[in-house]
């Protein structure tokens, strides 16, 4: 499988897959009365499985939402100081 995501990289995002195949081929074994409920149920599931994996991977944590907001206070900090001491340099007579 070509990794362009980080989702796919992961074991749990790997094994979901491997279900949804799973799923699909053993479907094709349920009875004819079955396929469309049971069988479809069980396929979405697998499915849906795979997909909040994928879709979770891509939402960013309470952790690096913090740090992300440290690091840019912490950077406008810097500009303002580098600024703060531009203004300081240039009111000396």
């Amino acid at each position: 499988m070509n990794e362009h995501f980080s989702f796919e990289r992961l074991l749990a995002y790997k094994s979901a897959r491997k279900l949804v195949n799973d799923i699909y081929m053993l479907q094709k074994k349920i009875p004819t009365v079955e396929k469309y409920a049971l069988g479809e149920q069980v396929r979405r599931s697998s499915v849906s499985i795979a997909a909040n994996l994928a879709e979770g991977s891509g939402r960013i944590s309470a952790k690096e939402k913090l740090l992300s907001g440290l690091r840019s206070s912490l950077l406008k900090s810097i500009n303002d100081s580098k600024n703060s001491k531009l203004s300081t340099l240039n009111s000396k007579p």
